[in-house]
């Protein structure tokens, strides 16, 4: 953290804005040093003179209010609040306001920064503003969201998290914070931790490689599902259809017949009438 207040402070003096300071565009080789990356949306900056930026700069999440709210007159406080950001986001581990979109992402300002004071809103006259201003005020509860950071690091964030620009100090002072100046301190970079070099190319392939062995490794798993509930089917006979059946049972039927005997007398006599395709049967 001190590196990256460190390298913003060298840039504001050369009179640079970065305007996209967000973890995927910081660097750190392998002796521990720190590198700010993409100066793709910087601009120069001098704060004599006033001209207008654009506010469709720096990442979402990493996005100064006044910016959301459609400033075109802004300086340093740009770099200084996605610093914040970045500084509450290492020590919680995650990033603090993920919004999906503008309106969402300045609720989530206004809830944990506050919302900015009537005054505040009567001297901006910021394009955005009707569209953009919450219908109830909200209170600063930064010091309650992270009341498990180290209290050291509160007035820090405090500071670089302030809704209004005049609250806000400069990179120099921040660097002066009584964060850097109480234990455990900022070690040596050469003291950090030694990671193998890392290319983008190289995290592609390897994500791409272990998607190729999990799709493989679910083919055969379905195969094998497969197989064994085959193997536990029991087997089936054939069963004759219906009018097979029928004609069968038919032809398999007790039959009873009357007959007259030579004296005249009735006898009864049973018998079965067999049918077979090319011959028939009587059986007395």
């Amino acid at each position: 953290m001190k590196q990256l207040l460190s390298g913003l402070e060298h840039c504001h003096k050369q009179g640079v804005l970065h305007r996209d300071i967000k973890g995927s565009n910081l660097l750190i080789d392998s002796e521990g040093i720190l590198k700010i990356t993409d100066f793709g949306l910087s601009t120069s900056y001098d704060p004599e003179q006033k001209k207008p930026l654009t506010s469709r700069v720096i990442t979402l999440w990493y996005r100064l209010p006044e910016l959301l709210l459609g400033a075109t007159h802004y300086g340093v406080g740009v770099d200084f609040w996605s610093a914040g950001c970045i500084l509450a986001e290492l020590l919680s581990g995650k990033p603090i306001m993920p919004g999906r979109t503008e309106i969402e992402q300045l609720h989530k300002i206004f809830k944990l920064c506050r919302s900015p004071s009537e005054e505040y809103w009567k001297k901006s006259k910021l394009p955005n503003e009707t569209l953009f201003k919450p219908q109830q005020p909200y209170k600063r509860c930064i010091a309650e969201t992270f009341k498990d950071f180290p209290s050291s690091s509160l007035p820090l964030i405090e500071t670089l998290l302030s809704i209004d620009p005049k609250e806000q100090n400069t990179v120099t002072a921040a660097l002066n914070s009584e964060f850097f100046m109480t234990e455990p301190y900022a070690c040596n970079p050469s003291s950090l931790p030694k990671y193998p070099p890392s290319k983008e190319i190289d995290v592609k392939l390897r994500d791409e490689k272990a998607r190729r062995q999990r799709n493989i490794a679910g083919k055969v798993n379905a195969v094998d599902v497969t197989r064994r509930s085959k193997g536990h089917e029991r087997p089936t006979r054939a069963v004759p259809a219906p009018e097979a059946n029928a004609e069968i049972q038919a032809n398999l039927d007790v039959s009873v017949r009357l007959c007259y005997t030579s004296n005249c007398q009735l006898h009864l006599i049973r018998f079965k009438l067999i049918k077979f395709p090319s011959c028939i049967f009587l059986v007395m």
